[in-house]
């Protein structure tokens, strides 16, 4: 009997010790260089925000990205792009916490200013829609553009540009299915998180050109070239046909502003009336950050 009795207390302790051995290894295994059989796939590369990855990240996922900063110094970024024939505009704001990126809020001004004529009920239905809704979005408003604007937290200090992207369409998803509720509280019916026209554009009286589907033609005053002409397409398709080559581009447009990117160098320029002028600039390179001047008319 004592035998019986101390083989069962050897086995326990030796199961006890051996459990105890595996949790330690768990504990110290570091990042595994792939999935091992059966187990799950490594995490995505994530990159940790700073004020040069972030702004690097955003560009990755094909916006505009342009650097900004508020009267106290701080800085944020602006982006610029379209999602299923809409245009958005959507500030990047850094969450600091000891001088390093805690967290980011996208925010987006949607439509026009709030009509003074605005009813009270339309307000109230925007406000219901944060009380049942509001999580991840909820709608607020900005004092100093006087617009609705749509609020997306994202609670990390770093994401992958996957991760990023999903972020980023689930904000314009919300925007274009709530188009509905919020747009009636504007002055005007279209603005910032609105359909993009479809029918070719013309020059309509207090706003600029819509450049889908146009052509514009001019110079630039880039040495070795001279004549320039931008071929505006559907799907932000562009051709630029210059003194060397035709190139096939995007671009983006938000109000008067357009911004045109082609491999190796960007062309960003604002309509006034049926001119749309600004600057190019090589973004890669042995002569990235070279600037220059161009100018186009649109073509009848």
């Amino acid at each position: 009997m004592y035998r019986i009795r101390r083989l069962l207390i050897v086995s326990v302790v030796s199961l006890a010790l051996a459990g105890m051995a595996s949790s330690s290894a768990l504990a110290q295994t570091g990042p595994s260089s792939g999935p091992s059989s059966g187990g799950n796939p490594p995490q995505p590369n994530r990159v940790a925000f700073t004020r040069e990855s972030l702004p690097q990240l955003l560009k990755q996922l094909g916006y505009t990205v342009t650097e900004k900063t508020f009267p106290n110094g701080a800085i944020y970024w602006q982006i610029v792009t379209q999602s299923e024939n809409w245009t958005f505009t959507v500030q990047v704001l850094p969450i600091v916490n000891q001088d390093k990126i805690s967290a980011l809020l996208l925010t987006s001004d949607l439509g026009r200013k709030i009509s003074p004529q605005a009813a009270t009920q339309d307000l109230l239905k925007v406000m219901k829609w944060n009380h049942d809704n509001a999580y991840l979005m909820y709608f607020a408003y900005n004092e100093q553009t006087g617009c609705i604007t749509a609020q997306r937290p994202y609670q990390f200090p770093d994401a992958s540009a996957d991760e990023l992207r999903i972020v980023f369409d689930d904000l314009f998803k919300n925007i274009r299915n709530t188009h509905g509720l919020w747009n009636p509280l504007s002055a005007a019916p279209a603005g910032n998180g609105s359909p993009a026209p479809t029918d070719k554009p013309a020059p309509v009286a207090g706003g600029p050109v819509n450049v889908n589907g146009t052509t514009w033609t001019g110079t630039e005053n880039l040495p070795g070239f001279g004549k320039l002409t931008f071929v505006f397409r559907a799907n932000n398709a562009v051709t630029m046909i210059d003194a060397k080559a035709e190139t096939p581009g995007t671009w983006t447009q938000n109000g008067a502003d357009v911004t045109v990117n082609f491999k190796g160098c960007v062309y960003q320029g604002r309509i006034n009336g049926q001119t749309l002028s600004g600057n190019g600039r090589f973004t890669e390179g042995p002569q990235a950050g070279q600037t220059w001047s161009f100018q186009v008319n649109l073509q009848k």
